[in-house]
């Protein structure tokens, strides 16, 4: 398991590296193309809103962040066995290794990314607080849950060509109807907008991702509904994986 893990780190490590090679900055437009996002956005909507800037733009910026990971996580995830087409067929490697690789490699570009939120703090303000120390853990328990989809989705996608673009589309959706550049309670009591909003997982993993960063505590929903999901998914994506992994290699 251990050498699993480490291909799929050097892996992962690499794809980022190939990604900006012969780039005069590098890994830093990384950061630099987030910044840009979060200051237009938040410029744009905290006006519309009429939010004061040192709530809405923290709030904004862990949202963008969190949601960054998600997203690339389960967009690459539909990929994995398809863009390692050719490590697949000629490599008898443990398939597992390239879900590792795709996990490891949207943590990097999100650790790039996380070096924005304290310069938001620092620039308009915002609140900190103990609930900060509850950040690992939420992030580890949404990119495990994420890890379990992102499985399910790969070898679906490996036999099914017209997924990947499905997911990407439905995470364009999810995007707009998941409170990430807006906030929930903003809109008041609403019955229909507080029910999509629970039913939502995607809502409670980026939650308890979130509120740590910007000195609030995830709620018991938010934690039951991210833990509940986890396991959901890679009980499916198990289940997938044990009974598909020998066709994966024919698919591809």
């Amino acid at each position: 398991m251990r050498k699993t893990l480490g291909i799929g780190l050097m892996l992962g490590w690499q794809d980022i590296r190939a990604s900006y090679r012969r780039s005069v900055f590098g890994q830093l437009w990384i950061t630099v193309g987030m910044a840009v996002t979060i200051a237009s956005i938040g410029i744009v909507f905290g006006t519309i809103f009429s939010t004061p800037m040192q709530v809405f733009l923290p709030y904004l910026a862990s949202g963008m962040i969190m949601w960054a990971l998600i997203a690339g996580i389960l967009n690459d995830g539909t990929l994995t066995f398809i863009a390692a087409e050719g490590m697949v067929k000629q490599l008898p490697l443990p398939k597992i290794v390239y879900i590792i690789r795709v996990v490891w490699r949207n943590l990097i570009i999100a650790g790039h990314n996380i070096v924005i939120f304290p310069l938001v703090v620092l620039i308009v303000g915002g609140e900190t607080s103990w609930a900060i120390l509850f950040w690992p853990i939420g992030v580890l328990l949404t990119v495990t849950a994420l890890s379990g989809l992102a499985l399910f989705f790969a070898i679906v996608a490996t036999r099914y060509r017209d997924l990947p673009p499905i997911v990407n589309a439905a995470l364009t959706v999810a995007f707009y109807i998941t409170p990430v550049i807006w906030i929930k309670e903003s809109l008041g009591n609403n019955e229909l907008v507080n029910t999509l909003v629970s039913l939502n997982p995607l809502y409670h993993l980026l939650q308890v991702a979130r509120l740590p960063l910007i000195g609030q505590m995830p709620s018991v929903d938010n934690w039951i509904w991210a833990a509940a999901s986890g396991l959901v998914f890679w009980i499916i994506a198990a289940l997938m994986f044990r009974r598909f992994e020998k066709r994966i290699a024919y698919w591809v």
